[in-house]
């Protein structure tokens, strides 16, 4: 309840700096198209399983992702629109975390699906060293954004990214390769460990294990076009694309592991989700009783005091 309730306000944030940056509407489309999916399937997991990481890891994308949107529109606010509020410097460091959401944990996601745990040695070792990666390269962008408060010199491109890290030092371009290197070769592992479970599955876990290779590999390609496709600036119908389309694709993801919890009992969340959809008709349906029948006594009520009124201004 508590993550929810932190994604709702986060959620609100977002959209209201979005109306106040004025931004355009292909900025609010791809963030309730990818919410609605990671959050609901995440928090049905984490609700049946809380023990299992996956569903949390889910909602972490959602809550990293929405923050970092904040951090950057706060960041517009401050330093483009010349608003004087407090912590502006909080945003700088707040806004690069679309990193960990997008290209960090989802693979994670994969690597995990279903059980939530990871049995091997040698992946194991290959997680350490992701996350490891993964942290050197936040670490990194941060002491860029530290240099840049710290010299005042703090200057935003229109996305909210400081321009010293859209156009980085010379070591930051050999840390980021490397790290990217170091994603790429991972992820493309995980799926092929989950394709070699796929074929040695059978019944409902191969069809589960079918379905979220498929949208692992959605996902993953619409990451790459947005990291390497074209830039968003050079026409309207890439703005579209990159804005829009692509991060939509992501929610292939969170998309696929639904259709294994509905059609093919993962979990059996399919069990509960039927109950509860069982219990909220029958409830609806009491209600209903409920009120029809209050608004049938009251009328009758009515009815009878007026017929009362009458018979005694007739019997005066």
């Amino acid at each position: 309840v508590a993550a929810l309730a932190a994604i709702g306000v986060l959620t609100a944030a977002t959209l209201v700096l979005n109306d106040i940056t004025h931004s355009s509407w292909t900025a609010a489309i791809p963030l309730v198209a990818i919410s609605l999916p990671f959050v609901g399937v995440g928090a049905l997991i984490a609700w049946r399983l809380p023990a299992n990481p996956l569903g949390w890891i889910l909602m972490a994308i959602i809550a990293l992702f929405l923050l970092s949107t904040v951090g950057g529109a706060y960041g517009q606010l401050v330093y483009q629109h010349h608003r004087h509020w407090p912590a502006a410097a909080v945003s700088l460091f707040v806004e690069p975390l679309w990193v960990p959401a997008l290209i960090v944990l989802p693979p994670i996601a994969i690597l995990v699906f279903p059980e939530g745990r990871v049995t091997a040695r040698l992946l194991r070792w290959m997680l350490a060293l992701y996350v490891c990666a993964a942290s050197v390269y936040i670490l990194c962008e941060w002491s860029i954004v530290a240099r840049a408060v710290i010299d005042s010199h703090i200057r935003l491109v229109p996305d909210g990214d400081l321009t010293t890290i859209n156009t980085p030092p010379r070591w930051f371009r050999i840390v980021q390769g490397a790290v990217l290197i170091v994603i790429a070769v991972c992820a493309l592992t995980w799926v092929g460990v989950q394709s070699r479970r796929w074929r040695r599955a059978t019944g409902e876990e191969r069809q589960q294990v079918k379905w979220l290779i498929g949208g692992a590999c959605v996902a993953l390609l619409c990451l790459a076009a947005m990291l390497f496709g074209p830039n968003p600036s050079s026409s309207l119908l890439a703005r579209i694309i990159v804005n829009v389309a692509l991060p939509i694709g992501l929610a292939a993801l969170p998309a696929s592991i639904a259709v294994g919890i509905l059609r093919y009992r993962l979990y059996e969340i399919d069990v509960i989700v039927r109950k509860t959809l069982v219990y909220a008709v029958l409830a609806a349906s009491l209600a209903v009783l409920y009120l029809g029948g209050i608004t049938v006594i009251d009328d009758g009520l009515q009815r009878s005091e007026e017929h009362t009124s009458e018979l005694q201004s007739h019997h005066d």
